[in-house]
């Protein structure tokens, strides 16, 4: 068998894999339906001197994401941008993670299109040991990289100059989350959280999430 024929026949076989974008979205709405909100404390590490060191995140799959830091810095992130902080500026460290929690397919497509990721477009592509969908396009200038098997969300390229990786998924108390959240610019990370406990967080609800939680906090300096 020639090689042209060879790679036409691995070709074949990895098309015969790939879910429509829209399919995907439905998979993620599936397994995700239970989803309870979580409290993530993390540790931060970053190239600027004056960053906070501990970060706490707490995710409600439909409320949105608390973003609290040491120093009384807070920041409310709903439909994949900032809605109310303690300051006037939004830190670049700051991580996008609705995309891990939501649950809903209304959501779900609400965040691509806030993200400018176009979800009809669905392609296979290998990401280190594992084979991930990339929604969006492998060429495409924005991106979701989801593990096939797992429907782990690894990655997240917002532009051809930045994008989140999503590391080490493990079990945290029977709560999958990974261990490592990593910002880049170019090719380069900046900010990079190691993640040191995920608990359940059923005690919030809809009221912790209204914009005067963080405007209530002090300015950050």
């Amino acid at each position: 068998m020639t090689r042209v024929w060879l790679a036409a026949l691995v070709a074949g076989s990895l098309l015969g894999y790939v879910l429509p974008g829209e399919r995907v979205l439905l998979q993620l709405q599936t397994l995700r339906e239970k989803n309870p909100p979580l409290r993530v404390e993390a540790r931060l590490f970053g190239e600027q001197p004056d960053w906070p060191e501990r970060v706490r995140f707490e995710l409600h799959p439909d409320f949105g994401v608390r973003i609290s830091e040491e120093r009384g810095g807070r920041w409310l992130v709903r439909g994949g941008r900032v809605v109310a902080a303690s300051g006037a500026s939004v830190p670049e460290w700051i991580p996008g993670l609705e995309i891990l929690v939501l649950r809903s397919e209304a959501a779900l497509r609400g965040w691509l299109d806030q993200a400018r990721i176009d979800f009809t477009v669905n392609q296979l592509a290998r990401c280190g040991e594992a084979d991930c969908f990339v929604v969006g396009g492998r060429r495409a200038e924005r991106q979701l990289w989801i593990d096939k098997d797992r429907f782990e969300v690894l990655r997240w390229v917002a532009s051809r100059r930045g994008a989140t990786e999503f590391e080490g998924w493990r079990d945290w108390d029977r709560q999958r989350f990974p261990a490592a959240i990593r910002i880049h610019d170019r090719d380069q990370v900046f900010a990079e959280f190691s993640v040191e406990s995920v608990a359940l967080a059923r005690d919030l609800s809809e009221s912790d999430f209204a914009p005067e939680w963080a405007r209530a906090a002090p300015p950050t300096h």
